[in-house]
């Protein structure tokens, strides 16, 4: 009998030591996974799952085990089954659309999970959830539907100022993509408000979307004004297409030769990294137009 409780203390005490280690081998995992280092991540999170302490920490667990086998798309109905075997239904659901959405199946994101209530969810799981269908639709053209969850996404995304600016930046593209520029500049302001940001992909865009919403509104000088957010960019894609939306604001104001100079500085970035042919091409055309002029 006192062996026996012997081994069953010595278990106990076993699984306390598991739990103990968990937080920090769940983050040396999550290191893996953000470098996506991918077969190591999938492992480690698998390894990990059944020590930890919770079932919405183990849930997680296999979640980001699911999202790593998944980034191999040749693995892709893998992980879906394995996302769909998560017991906590929020996480696993969110799973299933981030792995949707890591191998571009937009639609299908869409068709599966249109119907799907987050309202009752718990906060966190709702932000996501709405973010990630609100970013969906608005790639597939189903702006009624992205305006409605990226507005639900903004709301509650309470302190989560990262996540507030995604969902704004969704938004403030589903307004361009609508013709609604009273919006584009309205929505394009509250991101301005967040200056630690004004390196992240949703603020750039959104100097660049108001600018341009505010040439179309025939507010050129504002434009410019506008356009002093992005000063910083010296390089990249970005700087690429500021010199194209300044262009664009010369050629609106009749300055030909400014107009002329800009689309040039653009042509002359092609080869650097990230920076596409298609924004190439179009300083190339645009400056054929002026040129005609």
């Amino acid at each position: 009998m006192r062996k026996k409780l012997l081994c069953i203390g010595s278990l106990i005490i076993l699984a306390f030591e598991l739990m103990a280690d968990f937080p920090t081998n769940f983050q040396e995992a999550k290191k893996l996974f953000d470098t996506r280092k991918n077969k190591d991540a999938q492992e480690a999170f698998q390894k990990l799952a059944p020590t930890a302490p919770t079932p919405k920490s183990k849930a997680e667990c296999l979640s980001y085990a699911a999202k790593a086998l998944g980034r191999d798309k040749a693995q892709y109905d893998a992980a879906m089954e394995a996302a769909k075997k998560i017991e906590v239904r929020e996480i696993s659901i969110i799973t299933q659309m981030d792995i949707m959405q890591e191998n571009r199946k937009f639609k299908e994101l869409f068709d599966s999970f249109k119907d799907e209530d987050f309202s009752k969810w718990p906060g966190l799981y709702q932000l996501q959830a709405y973010t990630i269908r609100g970013c969906t639709e608005r790639i597939i053209g189903q702006y009624d539907a992205a305006k409605k969850d990226l507005i639900n996404a903004i709301e509650i995304s309470g302190s989560d100022l990262r996540s507030k600016i995604i969902a704004q930046g969704a938004l403030n593209d589903v307004y361009f993509q609508t013709k609604n520029y009273e919006n584009v500049i309205k929505i394009s302001k509250q991101i301005f408000e967040l200056k630690q940001f004004n390196g992240f992909a949703p603020y750039l865009t959104a100097v660049l979307l108001c600018a341009q919403a505010q040439v179309l509104q025939g507010k050129s000088n504002d434009a410019l004004e506008t356009m002093k957010l992005i000063d910083h960019m010296k390089t990249g894609v970005y700087k690429c297409q500021a010199l194209i939306v300044c262009a664009d604001i010369y050629a609106a104001q009749g300055k030909k030769d400014e107009a002329s100079t800009k689309y040039k500085e653009a042509i002359a970035m092609k080869g650097q990294n990230g920076i596409a042919d298609y924004f190439i091409n179009q300083a190339q055309k645009k400056l054929k137009a002026v040129d005609k002029k």
